[in-house]
């Protein structure tokens, strides 16, 4: 399986025929949990990707004195890529943020910058 990309002249004709064999029941879950934060350093918006195993996550951004900014999710069952947007507050100040993203055992934490 994949994505087949068809690039060139228009003159490329492509015939393509999947048997319900070659399509997987179920995409396999991701084992892990994974957050990006594009772009870093963020300006006015930031995009907030989360990989997801499929159990309950936690996506919270702190300032780096541990207080809490925004929950972005809060025991959200997220499974694989999930997008959100960051609208940092108006009295928000410049400066280093962490993105932390938690699911039962499992917790990530980036380390993020906005500049106003």
């Amino acid at each position: 399986g994949g994505m087949l990309l068809v690039g060139g002249g228009a003159t490329t004709s492509v015939d393509i025929t999947i048997r319900a064999s070659d399509v997987p029941e179920k995409i396999p879950v991701p084992k892990d949990i994974g957050i990006r934060c594009f772009p870093n350093p963020f300006n006015s918006a930031a995009t907030i990707l989360i990989l997801g195993d499929g159990e309950p996550i936690t996506v919270r951004i702190y300032d780096i004195s541990g207080r809490e900014v925004a929950t972005l999710f809060e025991n959200t069952a997220i499974e694989g890529f999930i997008a959100t947007r960051f609208y940092p507050p108006a009295d928000l100040p410049s400066g280093t943020y962490m993105l932390k993203a938690k699911s039962g055992e499992k917790a990530i934490t980036k380390e993020i910058i906005y500049m106003k």
